[in-house]
């Protein structure tokens, strides 16, 4: 029993390891969007060992843009065909840990349906480009009637999604799982 004990940091290290540069992304909405409003999006960086480039690319939905808040030295762009926000940097945030904060912009004529925000974020390690892919943020676009604005009220916060990976030989990329 005392030598499981032992193993676990080890196990922990081990887990820690495999992640690409540790790298862990979460990513927060902070209430239910609806049609012509603007909602704040929290996303967390843990950059593990990482110290320089690092680009973030956020896929948004349709009749939805992102805008930029608070980047912590980041560039940021907006892809409008592609609905893609792009935050870039060459020498990433000293803190092993940084918050971005961006505003997620829904359309007046935006239908409710259920939708998601997916994202990429890519760094170099060992002079090759790796790739994290955490799973989407998942959420809903509500309707602006006064009745679902009140269920909404009642509803949980959406979750934190965090990034987790697995090797894909086809791809030689890292992807959530």
């Amino acid at each position: 029993m005392q030598r499981l004990w032992l193993l676990l940091p080890l196990f922990a290290v081990a887990i820690l390891a495999a992640v690409p540069g540790g790298v862990v992304i979460e990513g927060t909405l902070h209430s239910t969007p609806t049609p012509g409003s603007t909602t704040p999006v929290d996303i967390r960086i843990q950059k593990g060992g990482l110290d320089y480039f690092g680009r973030l690319l956020i896929q948004a939905p349709e009749d939805c843009r992102l805008a930029a808040a608070d980047l912590h030295g980041g560039q940021f762009r907006w892809d409008e065909r592609q609905h893609v926000a792009i935050i870039s940097w060459l020498k990433l945030p000293d803190a092993p840990q940084f918050d971005l904060q961006l505003d997620l912009i829904v359309e007046p004529n935006a239908a409710p349906r259920h939708e998601s925000l997916s994202w990429e974020f890519s760094f170099i390690r060992n002079n090759d480009r790796e790739s994290v892919r955490p799973t989407p943020l998942l959420f809903d676009i509500a309707s602006g009637s006064a009745d679902q604005e009140a269920t909404e009220l009642d509803a949980p916060s959406p979750g934190v999604v965090t990034a987790r990976r697995t090797w894909s030989g086809l791809d030689a990329e890292w992807e959530a799982s």
